[in-house]
């Protein structure tokens, strides 16, 4: 595997992984108001 391939694969990772965490947690603060 090139470099930028493997870069970029990070990068996507680290977009799913935020997203992910920015939905549990609009769903955590909603299930507590």
């Amino acid at each position: 595997m090139s470099r930028t391939s493997i870069i970029m694969m990070i990068i996507t990772l680290g977009f799913y992984g935020i997203g992910f965490i920015y939905l549990l947690n609009k769903a955590f603060n909603s299930k507590k108001n």
